[in-house]
């Protein structure tokens, strides 16, 4: 029974147009990669969210320290939905050809523009790690304070019950910032995994031969509409994981425009989906 290119297939295809890329280690369900990139994805900013308004609590130009990593997060949360949105294009394609028995003209444009919003991508991971790494230790050194004044909190808390925001955020920030960056190299690992069905799928609908022997084949064809409906699906979840504002260096809002949406909200930094009850998972592919 035909299916689209996965784990069996991209080992079992002897085509030569197929990229070596796609044998070096078996690839996951299209249907596990975008729920993973879902979760991870929305993990991603509720984590960041999560730290923002613990931050807040604690002292708004605390919070403000942070914004060069919210802004860098609205970018890549970009990039993961033109992504999965140039995926969905790739997998219309390959419908197209199909239905027809033609090789799509745009077919090598669409497949480029997940190459270029992946390795955009991982610039951004790679800016993320270094503002993660700088603002950890920048938190843990402003909630600490001056000289004694941690000492002072945590005897405090400990001996006279006196319960000290900060001294719980300062404790929890190592936890919180490993959350982001963890669900950060899920997102990009599943976006990996997008690129190589999109070369895997180039390779084979491009190729009028193996395009011919399949057209018929009603299995090929419910298989791209799933995957595309769940690519769909990933997509909205996307959209709508970051709606952000940043602060201005003189307090006021500031808008930092993750997609083409803003929400603008005196009170609050970041905006999305309603929260989950405590920290959010991190899924793994």
């Amino acid at each position: 029974m035909a299916c689209l290119p996965c784990q069996a297939c991209a080992s079992n295809n002897t085509n030569t147009n197929t990229f070596s890329l796609d044998k070096i280690a078996p690839l996951p369900s299209t249907s596990h990669l975008l729920s993973a990139l879902s979760i991870s994805h929305r993990s991603f900013f509720e984590s960041l969210k999560y730290l923002v308004h613990r931050l807040a609590d604690v002292s708004s130009s605390t919070a403000f320290l942070i914004n060069p990593v919210c802004c860098l997060a609205g970018r890549f949360g970009k990039c993961t939905w033109a992504t999965t949105n140039s995926f969905g294009f790739v997998l219309a394609d390959a419908r197209y050809s199909m239905r027809t028995g033609l090789g799509y003209k745009d077919f090598y444009r669409v497949f480029c523009n997940v190459v270029t919003q992946c390795q955009l991508a991982r610039e951004l991971v790679t800016a993320i790690e270094a503002q993660l790494i700088r603002d950890e230790a920048l938190l843990i050194s402003k909630l600490r304070g001056l000289y004694g004044q941690e000492r002072f909190f945590r005897f405090a808390k400990q001996h006279l019950g006196l319960w000290s925001t900060r001294i719980d955020l300062l404790d929890d920030i190592p936890d919180i910032i490993s959350s982001i960056w963890q669900s950060c190299l899920t997102i990009m690992e599943c976006l990996d995994y997008i690129e190589r069905y999109s070369r895997i799928l180039l390779a084979r609908f491009q190729d009028k031969g193996w395009v011919s022997r399949h057209q018929g084949l009603p299995e090929l064809r419910w298989c791209l509409e799933c995957v595309n409906d769940s690519v769909s699906q990933t997509m909205s979840v996307c959209a709508w994981s970051l709606l952000g504002q940043t602060i201005s260096p003189r307090g006021e809002p500031r808008e930092c425009i993750a997609l083409e949406c803003t929400v603008k909200k005196s009170t609050s930094w970041l905006c999305s989906l309603p929260s989950s009850e405590g920290r959010p998972g991190v899924a793994s592919v």
